[in-house]
């Protein structure tokens, strides 16, 4: 049988969770004020349920967008420049960098050729 009033916190008498141990037996935690339920069982708010209490966390939770969905193409953009410019000094043979190695970025076609750095200087002007 569940004792609503015998947990014992700092001398004061107060409400005690209503939940269950593996024992069967009546967790013994305080409740949290106004709760059935102490802080391991549930008492805690489960989070936004309305779209304009979820955005409103999300908007909480943003540190700086490194890793939104613009942030990511705009690192892949850059990934790809650094590539065709890599590809472009060994075409040209003003470096000795190996070709870079990895999974290509989306985007990204290599440049073997001058045909190739010319296609890309008009695509760049344009």
């Amino acid at each position: 049988m569940k004792e609503p009033y015998v947990a014992i916190v700092r001398g004061w008498p107060c409400a005690r969770c209503q939940a269950t141990n593996r024992r069967g037996t009546q967790c013994g935690k305080p409740a949290m004020q106004g709760k059935t339920k102490c802080r391991n069982h549930g008492g805690r708010s489960t989070g936004p349920k309305t779209p304009e209490g979820i955005e409103r966390i999300r908007a909480a939770l943003w540190k700086h967008g490194h890793r939104s969905l613009e942030g990511r193409k705009k690192e892949t953009e850059t990934r790809v420049k650094v590539r065709l410019l890599a590809d472009s000094l060994r075409v040209l043979g003003e470096t000795e960098i190996p070709q870079i190695r990895g999974k290509w970025p989306k985007g990204y076609e290599p440049i073997t050729d001058l045909a190739g750095i010319e296609a890309l200087v008009k695509r760049e002007n344009s």
